[in-house]
Parts: C-alpha cells; structure tokens; sequence
C-alpha cells in the first residue's frame, strides 16, 4: 500500500461531497467534526475542510494540512469502501492532540482497526 494520500484516495467531485454531506453519518468530538458514507469502492476517500470562521486562507490551509497529513498516516487502519468529510475547527491542539480527534472519531465510527 503507497503511503502517500492518491490522486484516487481525494474526495473531489461536487456530487459525492454533496453525498455525503446529505445521507452520511455525523461523528464529532471538540475540534474536529466528521461525516462518512459507504462509498462502494475497494478504499476510502477523504475531504478535509476548514470553516471560514478558522480566520484566514494561510490558517484554514495549515488546518487543512495537518488534517490530510493525519489521514494519510492512519489510512493504513482506516477501513476501506468509505467517504469521510473532516471538518477541522480552530483551537490551540498540538499536531498528537489533532491525532487523538481523528482516531477518536473514526473510533466512534467504527470504521478504524486499532492503531
């Protein structure tokens, strides 16, 4: 398996990013909010998006990064056939505190082996 986050591996067209924000499941824990849905493909696809109240495009873009950069380490464990929509919400976390978020939802999810 690349350890890279794929072309193929990005959520990218308007109809399924509206397919999930529509008929997938919401999860949340403070800082990080996501929404997942069966996708039926062999592997998982992902968006990581920041809201405008984060503060400006250099900030939202970091949060954006460190999000997609999480994802790629942990996809290894994440199940395969799902589409997950994070949105990364501001605060003061550290890069491992971030990490946390993302296990416990994908936890809470049950879609994550343990890592």
């Amino acid at each position: 398996m690349r350890r890279s986050l794929t072309r193929h591996e990005r959520l990218r067209s308007r109809a399924d990013i509206e397919n999930v924000f529509g008929h997938g499941s919401s999860y949340r824990c403070r800082g990080l909010a996501m929404k997942c849905v069966e996708n039926g493909l062999s592997w998982s696809r992902v968006l990581v998006v920041s809201p405008r109240s984060v503060g400006k495009a250099v900030r939202r873009n970091r949060l954006r990064r460190i999000g997609k950069e999480i994802f790629r380490t942990l996809k290894h464990t994440v199940h395969g056939g799902y589409d997950f929509v994070f949105v990364v919400y501001p605060g003061d976390y550290s890069f491992h505190a971030r990490r946390e978020q993302f296990i416990r939802v994908l936890t809470e999810a049950n879609v994550i082996d343990t890592p």
